[in-house]
């Protein structure tokens, strides 16, 4: 029942978002927002009540990282206070990844693509103000619209 609502959400995220191939994303299939990969993991076996949202921060700079590990550090003591979100580095890529929480009995698809978007532009701001991105791998769209796209 619980693993019905979980499509039913994203069903109704990718129906909102212009997202084709819901299956996939279920699936924890990558997408963009803004320009910023994101992935949604679902474990009904062992929190069937939460969704976890995974945001790709980029990766830190190899000169900078104890800067930008400490400030993630700073970072996660806050939102770990709150429970529902905390940074950490990818195994397979390197990048700095957010992995926010989402619950089940609160979602719709219109508060899954405010709290992406909202994650999508604290990634764009990390990156300008932390990574020290160059323009061009900034990448996506700054305006603060949902724009989501499958990847």
């Amino acid at each position: 029942m619980v693993q019905q609502q979980f499509h039913q959400l994203v069903e109704g995220f990718c129906a909102l978002a212009l997202l084709e191939q819901p299956d996939a994303i279920a699936e924890g299939c990558s997408f963009s927002v803004d320009g910023i990969e994101c992935a949604l993991i679902y474990l009904d076996y062992l929190m069937p009540d939460i969704v976890h949202c995974y945001i790709d921060f980029g990766e830190a700079p190899a000169e900078r990282l104890t800067d930008v590990y400490l400030e993630l550090l700073k970072a996660n003591y806050l939102h770990l206070a709150s429970g529902r979100a905390g940074f950490t580095i990818s195994p397979e890529s390197g990048h700095v990844i957010l992995v926010s929480t989402l619950c089940l009995a609160n979602a719709s698809p219109e508060v899954l693509a405010d709290m992406l978007s909202y994650h999508a532009q604290q990634a764009l701001e990390w990156r300008r103000h932390h990574y020290l991105d160059q323009p061009a791998s900034a990448g996506g769209n700054t305006s603060g619209d949902a724009g989501m796209q499958f990847a």
